[in-house]
Order: C-alpha cells, then sequence, then structure tokens
C-alpha cells in the first residue's frame, strides 16, 4: 500500500513551500463508500469504521508539511479510488503531531493561505462496460497473418527472378566451352541486365528514403495542465498507457505513435499528436473518444508494433505504386535545374522507366491496402469499445456524425484557401476559419446531405477505417451508458489557444510544401468577414429567385424591345403578374430540379447504348448499365428517354424565361439611372451567358457517354468507336474556344483579378487537354471546367442581380415573393 512521508519532518527548507492535505468528506459518483473506506483504512492504518466517517460531512486535515510534488501525487492517488481531496498551503513550517485522524482537526480555514490548485474530475463514476476482447485477439492474429503474407507475397517473386538471375550468370561458366560474344551478349548478358532491372523496380520501395515526417509541435506539461490531467483522468478510467508526449498538429486527424527501443519492444515511446482544427470544434466528451480510441488502437506494445510493420510496408508501397516516392521527387528536381542538353533525356528516360516501373507494385499495393482496410475493421471496432465505455453508444455515434461535418467545414476552409481565383490567400488561422464554416452551416442547413451519406455507408474518418455507418451499428447494437461528464468545450483545456491555433496553421502549410513568410498571411476575421459577404449574397440571391437559382439555372433574358414603349406603370404591373405565375409555378420548378438528374443519367446510358448499337457491337456489357427490359425492347426505352428529355428542357427554358423577364422588368423600373445602367451591363453579360451554355448544353449528353465510349475502345477494342470519341473531343475544343472567346467581350465586374469574363472563366480551366490525341477523359474534364467557370460566372453576377432586383421590387410595392416549403 501507499505510504505518507515521514510524519514529522517537514518536507524541505523554511524558504520551500509546503501543504497541508485534507479530505473533503465527498466520494465521486459510482463510487461505493464501503470500498473506499476500506483502502483509506489500509492507507491510514486504522479501522473501516473510522475511516467511513472521516469520508462523510466536513473536512478533515490527514497530513502536514507535504511538498507540492508529493500533495499533488497523493490527490491523484486518492482519486482513482473514487475519494475527493483538497491540499491546502500551510500556514507554518512548524512540525505537528498529527498521529490520530479520529481528533477533530483545527479549522482548516484558519490555516490556510493559499490553496493548491484542486484536481476536478471531468468523468465521475467507474468504467462499467469492458471492452469485448474478440475484436482484440481477432486483431493480433490478423495482424500478424497479414504481415507474414505480405512479405511472402513480395519476397517469393523477388527470390525466383533471383534465382534465374544468378542462372544467367553463372550458366556460361558451367558450359564445357566458354559461349561466343553473340549468344553470351543476347542469352546471358541482356537477360541479366533486364532481371536486374526488374527486381531494382521490385525493390524500390526499400531503396528509397522516407519522406519527411509530419511535421508537429511538442507541448510543455508546465504550459498545459488541464490538458495532461484531462488525458491522465480518461487513461486511468479505462486503464490505458498515458502518451510519454503530447502534440499538436494542423491537420484535421489526431494520431498515436509509438517509437520502439529493440530488443526490448516494451520500452517505447507514445506520442499523441491532436488535430486543432478538431479540437476547437468539439466538447470534452467527444474529444476524449478521439483521443481514447488513439491510443486503444496500440494499446498493448506487441500490437502497437506490428501496426508500425504493416503502415510502413504499405506507406514505402504505396509511394513507389503512385511514384510520388524521393527517386521521383529527385530525379524531378533534378530535370528542373539542370541545362545539360545531353543529360536532359537521360534524366527524362529515367522518368519514364520509373513512371512505367510502377505498374508493377500497383497490384501488390492494392492487395496489401485491401488485406489492411480488412484488418483495421477489427482493431477499430476494439478501440471504438474503450470510448463507447467511456463516452456511451450515443456518445460516440454523436462523434461520428459530429466528425463529418467538420469534415466538411475544413474541406470548404481548403477550397477557399486553395482553390480561389487568382493570387492564394493564406490565413493565418486555419482551425478559426474551419470553425467559420461549421457554423455558418449549421445556420445555413441542417446537414441533410451529410447524414444521407453517412447512412450509405460513403464516409469514413480515415482511409483505411470501416465506415461510419459500419461502426455506429456496432456502438447502437451494443447499446452501453457513458459515464457523467462535467461538459465543457474542448478547447478550454488548452491554453493560449488562439497561439496554438496560429502555430498550427504554419505546420498545415509546412506539410502542404508551402514556404510561408507570416507577414503575408491575411487575418482570419478579414477573411471571414468576406466568407460571411459571400453567404449574406447566396442567401439574398436564394431569397429573391425562390429557391429557382443553382448554378446551372440560366436564365433567358427578354430582348430590351420587349420594354421599350412600354410605361413605368405597366413595367409594374407585368412585374406584379410575373411575381405571381412565378410563385404559382415554384413547386412544379422544384419538381424539376429534382427529376432532371435522373431523367438526363438515363438518356446517357440509352445513348450511349445507342452509337454502340450504331456502330454494329453488342451492349451486352457492365460499362453499359441497362436492365433487362431495357436491352430487349431498346428502340421503345430509347425514344420514350429521349422525348422524356427534350421535354424536361423544353419546361426548363420556359421557367427560365419567366424568371428572366421578372429580372429584366425589376431592373429596368429601378428608380436610380446608375443602377439601371449597371443592370444593363449585368443583363447584356447574363444574356450572352445564356447563349454560350445552351451552345455548349447540346454537347452534354454526347460529353456524358464519352468516357463510356472511351473505355469500350480502349477494353475492348471496338475501333469503329474511336472516329466517334475523336468528334466528340473535336467539338469540346471548338464548343469551348468559341464560348470563351464570346466573353471576352465582356469586362468583368465581379472579380478584381480578371479583366474579362472570358478571363474568369479560364482561371477555372485547370486541365491542359490534348485533343489532337484524342483523350476522352482529358476532354471530358476540360467540358466540365469550362462549364464550371461559366456556372460560377452566372451564379456571381446573379447575386448583384438578385441585390438590385430587391431593391428595384421594393421600391415599386410589388408583392415580395414567399420562400416555397
Amino acid at each position: 500500500m501507499p505510504a505518507f512521508p515521514n510524519k514529522n519532518k517537514p518536507a524541505s527548507s523554511q524558504n520551500k513551500e509546503v501543504y497541508d492535505f485534507y479530505l473533503s468528506g465527498k466520494i465521486s459518483k459510482g463510487y461505493k463508500l464501503e470500498l473506499a473506506s476500506q483502502w483509506l483504512a489500509q492507507v491510514l492504518k486504522t479501522t473501516p469504521t473510522k475511516a467511513a466517517e472521516l469520508l462523510k460531512g466536513s473536512e478533515k486535515r490527514i497530513k502536514q508539511n507535504l511538498s507540492k510534488q508529493d500533495a499533488q501525487k497523493f490527490q491523484k492517488m486518492f482519486l482513482t479510488k473514487g475519494i475527493i481531496t483538497l491540499c491546502r498551503r500551510s500556514k507554518s513550517l512548524a512540525p505537528r503531531d498529527n498521529s490520530s485522524t479520529n481528533n477533530t482537526p483545527e479549522n482548516p480555514q484558519a490555516t490556510a493561505v493559499t490553496d493548491l490548485p484542486v484536481i476536478d474530475p471531468y468523468f465521475d463514476g467507474k468504467v462499467l462496460h469492458k471492452p469485448n476482447k474478440t475484436y482484440f485477439f481477432a486483431n493480433i492474429v490478423l495482424s500478424t497473418l497479414s504481415l507474414g503474407l505480405a512479405v511472402l507475397l513480395y519476397t517469393a517473386p523477388i527470390l525466383l527472378i533471383a534465382l534465374a538471375l544468378l542462372n544467367r550468370l553463372i550458366a556460361p561458366f558451367l558450359q564445357e566451352s566458354f559461349p561466343h560474344t553473340l549468344p553470351l551478349i543476347f542469352f546471358y548478358l541482356l537477360p541479366s541486365i533486364l532481371l536486374s532491372a526488374i527486381i531494382a523496380l521490385l525493390l524500390r520501395p526499400w531503396l528509397q528514403k522516407d519522406q519527411a515526417d509530419k511535421n508537429w509541435l511538442i507541448l510543455k506539461k508546465s504550459q498545459q495542465n488541464s490538458l495532461f490531467q484531462f488525458i491522465e483522468e480518461i487513461c486511468q478510467k479505462l486503464n490505458l498507457a498515458v502518451p510519454s508526449k503530447l502534440a499538436i498538429n494542423g491537420d484535421l486527424h489526431c494520431k498515436s505513435e509509438y517509437a520502439f527501443k529493440l530488443p526490448n519492444i516494451r520500452h517505447s515511446e507514445r506520442t499523441l499528436s491532436i488535430g486543432l482544427p478538431l479540437a476547437l470544434n468539439l466538447d470534452n466528451r467527444q474529444f476524449a473518444a478521439i483521443l481514447v480510441h488513439e491510443l486503444a488502437l496500440g494499446r498493448k506494445p506487441a500490437v502497437a508494433l506490428l501496426n508500425n510493420m504493416s503502415n510502413f510496408i504499405l506507406r514505402r508501397t504505396k509511394a513507389a505504386a503512385e511514384n510520388k516516392d524521393s527517386w521521383q521527387s529527385r530525379l524531378s528536381s533534378c530535370r528542373l535545374r539542370t541545362s545539360n542538353k545531353l543529360l536532359k533525356p537521360v534524366i527524362s528516360l529515367l522518368l519514364n522507366i520509373l513512371a512505367k516501373g510502377s505498374y508493377c507494385l500497383k497490384p501488390y499495393y492494392s492487395l496489401i491496402n485491401k488485406i489492411n482496410t480488412l484488418v483495421n475493421r477489427s482493431a477499430v471496432k476494439a478501440a471504438d469499445e474503450y470510448a463507447i465505455a467511456l463516452i456511451g453508444s450515443s456518445g460516440l455515434v454523436h462523434t461520428l456524425v459530429h466528425c463529418q461535418h467538420i469534415q466538411h467545414a475544413f474541406d470548404q476552409a481548403k477550397n477557399r484557401l486553395f482553390n480561389s481565383i487568382g493570387a492564394m490567400v493564406l490565413v493565418d488561422n486555419l482551425p478559426i476559419l474551419v470553425q467559420h464554416f461549421l457554423s455558418t452551416n449549421t445556420e445555413q442547413q441542417p446537414g441533410g446531405q451529410i447524414q444521407d451519406a453517412i447512412d450509405q455507408g460513403a464516409t469514413q474518418q480515415k482511409e483505411s477505417y470501416p465506415s461510419d455507418r459500419e461502426r455506429i451499428i456496432h456502438a447502437e447494437d451494443l447499446d452501453v451508458s457513458g459515464l457523467v461528464c462535467r461538459q465543457i468545450a474542448a478547447h478550454e483545456l488548452f491554453e493560449n489557444m488562439n497561439e496554438l491555433c496560429k502555430k498550427g496553421t504554419l505546420l498545415f502549410y509546412a506539410n502542404e510544401n508551402l514556404s510561408v513568410n507570416t507577414a503575408d498571411l491575411v487575418p482570419s476575421s478579414k477573411l471571414m468577414s468576406s466568407v460571411k459577404k459571400d453567404h449574406v449574397r447566396d442567401e439574398i440571391n436564394t431569397s429573391y429567385f425562390n429557391r429557382w437559382f443553382n448554378t446551372r439555372s440560366f436564365w433567358r433574358v427578354p430582348s430590351p424591345s420587349t420594354v421599350k414603349n412600354i410605361s413605368l406603370g405597366e413595367r409594374v404591373q407585368k412585374l406584379n403578374q410575373c411575381v405571381l405565375k412565378i410563385r404559382h409555378a415554384t413547386p412544379d420548378y422544384i419538381q424539376l430540379l429534382e427529376v432532371y438528374p435522373r431523367v438526363f443519367q438515363n438518356y446517357v446510358q440509352l445513348s450511349a447504348a445507342n452509337e454502340v448499337l450504331k456502330a454494329g457491337y453488342s451492349i451486352h456489357s457492365e460499362s453499359i448499365k441497362l436492365t433487362s427490359d431495357q436491352k430487349e425492347n431498346f428502340v421503345q426505352h430509347y425514344e420514350s428517354s429521349k422525348r422524356e428529355f427534350n421535354l424536361l428542357k423544353r419546361q426548363q427554358d420556359k421557367f427560365h424565361e419567366l424568371m428572366g423577364m421578372r429580372l429584366f422588368l425589376a431592373l429596368s423600373s429601378h428608380p436610380e439611372l446608375g443602377k439601371r445602367r449597371i443592370g444593363a451591363l449585368l443583363l447584356q453579360t447574363l444574356f450572352t451567358l445564356y447563349q454560350q451554355s445552351q451552345f455548349l448544353d447540346t454537347l452534354s449528353i454526347r460529353v456524358g457517354f464519352l468516357p463510356i465510349l472511351s473505355a469500350r475502345v480502349n477494353e475492348q477494342h471496338e475501333a469503329d468507336l474511336l472516329k466517334k470519341v475523336q468528334r466528340v473531343c473535336k467539338d469540346i475544343d471548338q464548343y469551348s474556344q468559341s464560348a470563351i472567346n464570346a466573353l471576352h467581350q465582356h469586362q468583368c465586374t465581379f472579380h478584381q483579378d480578371s479583366d474579362s469574363v472570358g478571363e474568369f472563366v479560364l482561371a477555372h480551366v485547370k486541365q491542359e487537354a490534348d485533343f489532337k490525341a484524342g483523350s476522352a477523359l482529358q476532354a471530358a474534364a476540360y467540358y466540365h471546367e469550362v462549364l464550371f467557370g461559366l456556372q460560377e460566372a452566372n451564379r456571381l453576377i446573379n447575386n448583384q442581380l438578385a441585390i438590385i432586383g430587391r431593391d428595384s421590387e421594393k421600391a415599386n410595392n410589388i408583392a415580395p415573393l414567399r420562400i416555397s416549403n
């Protein structure tokens, strides 16, 4: 049993602070008084009855003149048994006789000068749910088998090729007469060189240098007391090893890493890295679940060692299979630096060999990745049970769902930073920007799309993890209640969180290989203000257009001659009628928007099948997803789909014409001349956008089935379809260039980095399609990027038009539209 220091000897010299140790007379929820009193009786060497009296009622001093370290040590020890204690600074260093714990102590308030920080537990009670050991043992067995299988599958072909190489090397010397020069070259030397090259390519993952580790910042315990106390408490509750080091990173995920000191693997150093964008947006229960899950993944040294080895093999093989290893990066940098005309072709040849050689490792990487995913299923479920034991089944479910919302906000923040048009704008505090997007999304929509993705099993926390849906089902099947928690925001556990977030942002940029000057970073408040303005504009847009607008909605603006000779009163009357028609037409239009994607996709599949049949090939292929009825009665289904699609297009055009008329009447009736002029320029641009979008839209079906036809050409060698593919690629080039040239005629009034709308559209095009080579996938990507540029220009113009139109209708007392449910 633990013992206190010498009873009467002061803890230190007279110049050092010492503390008195008190029982608060309380125990934590979930702990039994009987068990706590029995343990206390053994510590104090008294009877359980007397010990129980000490745990009831008022505070009682049981020890004095302890050092600060001893006081905190015993305070934590008592807390593990559910006994709440207090430590107070002693008034005097004079030793006192405190051998009897039954005597009534002096008034603690009279002797107290300064209190030692009281350790207030975050979780009350004792963990009752015991994690299922089946998953743990399954993880060990599967990890061992998968690691052995991975090594076997990798070394076997290398050994076979090495034996063949050895045979070619020694065979000439084993013959009765040494071969002549030509046979020696063709039958021994060249095969030896070829086999050596194959072995080198297969050994590529192990001959490379590991990429630089992810950057993180180690935290000091003296600067983050609350955080260290929180992690120590949850580790004690679940009997998990406390990490040796705590670190922060600028990414979204937390990660526990283990460094082993061989040969004794029990001597390991555990580092827990915390993702600040995640910690800033969780409460302490959710934060605890994430940390516990990471720590439980490798709670046993043997498991952690197996995981390290598996991850090492997977990481090395992935880098080589994707041609993103140190060899490729070194040769690429050499080719950029060298000016030698003779050396450049050699480096280019080596790069091509590496690129082609990476295909040899793709099957192996794909196989071990699938094995690793299978093994992780049991490991993740075992770790989930620890998190469930702490916060309960419903707590883990809510944590997984909330993490997906944070992931969505994180993606939005990255998109804002890296995919904006013009110069890259980097913020000084990325976690705060993520928090802003998360709060904006919460106010804007309930996250139905995210929940749908979770329900469909399309989300996961990490690449090799099972889906969130599978983990949620596992948690709900257990139906465990967690511990009672003193709930606070997770960021309250950190000291100087704002400064940490700024440091984490720099770490994130370093991991993205960005060289950043802190003086060039934009304050997060400034960027959030810009994001908020964009959000307000989109809200005005949605409200004004009564939910009709999406980026694919290009309004059909009427000719100016329509209202040239009409008085203001007649315009207002027509505008009122137009608004009334829109109100009644809204349900039909919303329904059309919901039906359109299904009709479009159906027509694309049938059109692809039609092109294949016209070329004289069979449509009995998995590349074209048709039902048996559609195959048997193809002509009827094709014609029906064509009619349905064309009917929807005509209906859509009528709706767009109605909204275009409303917009035109509203802007032409604005009481301010300056606003009317601005509106006229915007309407001219909008009219050109409508024309070019209609022009590009004539290619939509053909671009839709282009990947299908291209796949049949490449995989089934249906050469007669090649001309069709090349023709569509050529049309994409011509139509896109025509649209961009037409938009060059209009000044860009909504983005400062673009002089014309055509330049704004081109800024969205990242694909350099080689139309002469006829690459179908590149051409399709190019088409969609051009179309996306048009849609973004359409969105920004409509934001401006909606504000002017709203003000004009308000000034002319037009009956406002109500958002349709």
